[in-house]
This record gives structure tokens, sequence and C-alpha cells, in this order.
């Protein structure tokens, strides 16, 4: 009976071994296709060339700690491509639901799905994405990487881009970006046409309520400081 319970676990795990060869090797192969036309070099030069590209340095503390805290709160520490832990969650959670619901995504990853790959949720494209996170680790800065992330992003109301964004929202540049106007904006990208300010003020606040727990979950703020963040007017008045 042991024996038959051994071989067919044996069975089993080869089969697993065989299908995650195979995944793998699809997600390289088109991993390598999606670099070949567009090596992740030429992408960050070609973003960074933008007239309305904001570089790190242009960033507010305040905007880059809620986009990590909210996004990828180990990206600055993690020193590995993917992040271990969102990826078991996601695993538990896609075997609740029977099906792939969530990917457990890093910073670099999105910012891969966004310039790379689109929105297909498969294992294939999870394991491409993660190859073009692993080259723009090596090659650039977590900084720069950041910025890319929060120049990609559409902040509603047609408002593609972090400029374009504080312009039009606040009319400022995006380096004087007050900490309340930072933390709303953080919380848009998630769903853009649901918490656009123009539309949804109401949604806008409760994502930003959402952004200053993660920031205070994080130790970046108090609470005492994320409540006053939170009641302060975006618009200045």
């Amino acid at each position: 009976m042991k024996k038959k319970i051994l071989k067919g676990l044996l069975v089993v795990a080869l089969a697993v071994s065989a299908v995650t060869g195979w995944i793998v090797y699809q997600g390289y192969e088109e991993y390598t296709r999606a670099i070949a036309e567009r090596p992740v070099a030429q992408m960050f030069a070609d973003e960074m060339a933008e007239d309305d590209f904001v570089y790190a340095d242009q960033l507010p503390e305040m905007l880059k700690a809620s986009v990590i805290a909210t996004e990828d709160a180990r990206f600055m520490t993690r020193w590995t491509t993917l992040d271990y832990i969102a990826l078991s969650r996601a695993t538990i959670r896609n075997i609740q639901n029977l099906g792939y619901v969530e990917g457990g995504s890093t910073i670099p990853q999105q910012i891969a799905k966004n310039f790379y790959f689109g929105d297909e949720m498969t294992l294939r494209r999870k394991v491409a994405e993660y190859f073009v996170a692993r080259d723009m680790l090596k090659a650039f800065s977590k900084e720069e990487i950041l910025a890319i992330y929060i120049n990609m992003n559409y902040y509603g109301d047609g408002y593609d881009g972090l400029e374009a964004a504080t312009h039009g929202y606040f009319g400022v540049d995006p380096i004087d970006l007050t900490d309340a106007q930072a933390t709303i904006l953080a919380g848009i990208p998630q769903a853009p046409s649901h918490y656009q300010l123009s539309t949804n003020y109401d949604g806008a606040k409760a994502r930003q309520r959402h952004v200053l727990n993660r920031l205070v979950k994080t130790n970046v703020i108090t609470e005492a400081r994320a409540q006053e963040i939170y009641d302060t007017d975006i618009y200045g008045g």
C-alpha cells in the first residue's frame, strides 16, 4: 500500500515538474521576444526622454512613500525580484478561488506588464514579467524604477502621467505637492475611472484613507499625522 502511495506521489511530482518546466519555457520565450523588440534599457531611455517625465529627485518623498506602502511595501528592502510573501498570499487566494485571480506583482513586474505584456492573467505571462523585472533590477536603481512606475500611471480625468495630474488637478509642479495631495494621488491609479476627483471625490478620499493606513502600518507616519493629512483640504482652500 505504501509503495502504491509513493508511486502515485512520484507520478504527481513528475507531472507538476513537467508542467512547471513548460510554463517557464513559454514565459522565457515570450520574454526574449519582447526584449528583442525593445530592450529594457531602451524602454527606460525612451520614457525618461519624454518632456513630461518627472525624475526621482523631483518626486515628493510623501508620494514615493505612499506608492511604495500601497503597491509594494517591501520594494526598497527586498533583494529578490519576486515578493515571496505576496506571492504566497496570492497563491492561496488562487487556490481558494479555483483560478488565477491574483499575481502578487511587484512594482517592477507591474512596469513589465504595462510596457510589454498587457493585462492577460496567465502563469506564462507572470514568468515573462519576472524576467523583465530581473533585467530592470540589474540595470537600474530602485529610485529610477519607482520614477518610471509613478510616471507611467493614469490618474483619471484624462491625466496620463504624474505631471499632467498635478497640473490638472492642483495647478502645481509634482515637487510642490502637499502631503494631502500626494496621498490622494497615490491611491487613484488602482482604479482611475472610479477614483478620479471630478466624479468621485468621496471615493478618492476613502482610497486616500487606505493609503494613509498603509503609511501608518509601515511606520512612515503616525496615526495623528495621518489624520492631519486626511483633514487637509487638497485644494488649499
